[in-house]
């Protein structure tokens, strides 16, 4: 009889830090991007998009953030499998 596993998300091992850009920190913009991160087997992020806009000087944060950030991919019948994960990056002071 082969061994159960319930099927788990990918989730983050340790999120990066944001680093918001001068003209953004000088122009007093916030907000909040959303990413769809792509995931390889083993965690690796393979491709990224915005979702959800904050502005085209903190996307590009949020991207870099994201790209950055480490990540334990989903399972799926006791296997890593290649999966999605959306993540939040709020750029507020």
């Amino acid at each position: 009889m082969a061994a159960s596993c319930p099927p788990t998300p990918a989730a983050i091992i340790e999120r990066a830090p944001v680093d918001i850009p001068d003209i953004a920190k000088q122009m007093h913009q916030e907000g909040t991007s959303m990413i769809k991160v792509e995931l390889d087997a083993n965690g690796k992020v393979i491709k990224t998009s915005v979702l959800k806009s904050a502005g085209a000087n903190l996307d590009g944060a949020a991207i870099k953030a994201a790209r950055s950030t480490t990540y334990k991919s989903a399972t799926e019948d006791c296997k890593t499998t290649a999966s999605v994960f959306m993540m939040l990056v709020d750029m507020h002071d």
